[in-house]
């Protein structure tokens, strides 16, 4: 959600359009839990006057990579906002492929590394 400008930011990996509505519901309650616990909103933008942008996004194969196309779309937004004032979809390279394994391998590992070191105290 970019609430300074008003766009949700919509990635579905295993689009269907009868997910739309579904998916706008959750992010409504997010918008609402984020309100109740003393949320700061830019411009007072409300919920209802956010525009929904679909972006066209990796799709997975299977019924099972949900989490992980979920964490690669987190760390792919994080890095491309970083330094960037814009809207998310005007740097955002369209792709409709699947992400290869070796793409879904350095996410895992990824994870496993922060997961290790950050509550399991491994090195």
């Amino acid at each position: 959600m970019d609430l300074r400008r008003g766009y949700v930011y919509i990635f579905d990996s295993a689009r269907d359009p009868r997910r739309t509505d579904y998916a706008w519901g959750i992010l409504s309650l997010a918008y609402q839990v984020y309100k109740c616990n003393g949320g700061h909103c830019p411009n007072k933008t409300s919920f209802k006057s956010c525009k929904p942008i679909h972006i066209e996004c990796a799709q997975q194969i299977g019924g099972t990579e949900c989490g992980y196309y979920v964490m690669k779309f987190m760390l792919e937004i994080v890095t491309l906002q970083h330094d960037y004032e814009g809207r998310l979809d005007e740097v955002y390279t369209p792709r409709t492929a699947p992400y290869a394994s070796e793409e879904i391998d350095v996410v895992r590992e990824q994870w496993a590394k922060f997961f290790t070191t950050k509550y399991l105290l491994l090195t």
